[in-house]
């Protein structure tokens, strides 16, 4: 490891632990074919340091080609080569799915720099109000949110494009129940049967997001258990890392997304999505709420943790509330 050291510090690398074992192995490795002809002589302080400058030589030497072979934290983006490459190909495929989509609705056009003829007609303009909502709702649950909170921008979109995303779909089909039950069963630790009293499994409603089911505490409380879809938070960061690349895109070709700030506008969404996802944050509104409210004025069911146990029993998983 000295010698490893000493290498390094006259070649000015940084290195990981194996590389320098390995160097100090060439090290060593040379300083005894160097001293095997010496014989007896070797123990010799001249004859020493011939050894000891040979295989310092020799350290150096290895680290040097062997860094140039295969540079420092090459061999972890290696490993990790795999990983990423599923992930764009992934991206890509989604990618062309979601160009798919606005091809289809005659929505391409607006994602390049190409010079284009503005809807002026109020027939125009409800035409693409349409063909936007519908290829929203039809790129799944992140852009249908993304279409709500646009619904609500009267400072960005005119009167039909709001009013028309105002119309997008809340209720969609709902998850099966068996993967409700096994998902409840992994963030409670115990089947449902096991925690509550009763618990209804045809919910009461079903969002993109989320579904709520109807129950009942083992102390008599009836409750909403809200629980999110299985896997939507892993769609929800696959469609955002795509919307980033299209509000660039927007921002860069395009004098509307500049005029709206398209990449500020993709980051707030993304903040409030992810924070819609953690169900914790809207346990512990609920449970300020609840700690607000009259006795006679609620019915026992605001700040009601899905882990069974009532008000103040502490923090629900992130998805279930």
């Amino acid at each position: 490891m000295i010698m490893a050291i000493m290498a390094r510090r006259l070649l000015g690398l940084r290195i990981g632990r194996v590389r320098a074992l390995l160097t100090g192995c060439v090290g060593l490795l040379v300083a005894g074919i160097v001293g095997t002809p010496m014989g007896p002589e070797a123990s010799r302080t001249p004859l020493v340091t011939v050894q000891l400058g040979a295989a310092l030589i020799a350290a150096m030497i290895f680290l040097a080609v062997s860094e140039a072979m295969v540079p420092s934290g090459s061999v972890r983006g290696v490993v990790r080569w795999p990983g990423a490459l599923r992930r764009r190909l992934a991206r890509s495929r989604r990618y062309t799915q979601l160009s798919g989509i606005a091809v289809r609705h005659g929505l391409r056009r607006f994602l390049t720099g190409r010079p284009r003829r503005t809807a002026t007609s109020p027939q125009e303009q409800a035409e693409l109000a349409r063909s936007l909502r519908l290829a929203l709702e039809e790129a799944g649950a992140t852009f249908v949110k993304l279409g709500q909170v646009l619904s609500s921008r009267y400072d960005l979109l005119p009167d039909v494009f709001v009013e028309e995303l105002s119309s997008l779909q809340h209720e969609v089909a709902p998850e099966p129940w068996p993967d409700i039950e096994r998902l409840l069963t992994e963030e409670l630790g115990a089947p449902p049967a096991e925690v509550f009293a009763h618990f209804d499994p045809e919910p009461l409603a079903a969002g993109s997001m989320a579904q709520v089911h109807r129950a009942r505490l083992r102390d008599g409380h009836a409750v909403a258990v809200k629980v999110q879809r299985p896997g939507a938070r892993r769609i929800v960061e696959r469609d955002l890392d795509i919307l980033f690349r299209l509000s660039d895109t927007l921002e860069r070709h395009t004098t509307w997304g500049r005029t709206v700030g398209s990449r500020e506008l993709a980051r707030g969404f993304a903040e409030s999505l992810h924070e819609e996802l953690d169900f914790r944050t809207e346990a512990r509104n609920t449970a300020a709420v609840a700690a607000n409210t009259t006795p006679a004025a609620g019915n026992g069911t605001a700040g009601t943790t899905a882990d069974g146990t009532g008000e103040g029993a502490g923090t629900p998983p992130p998805g279930t509330t």
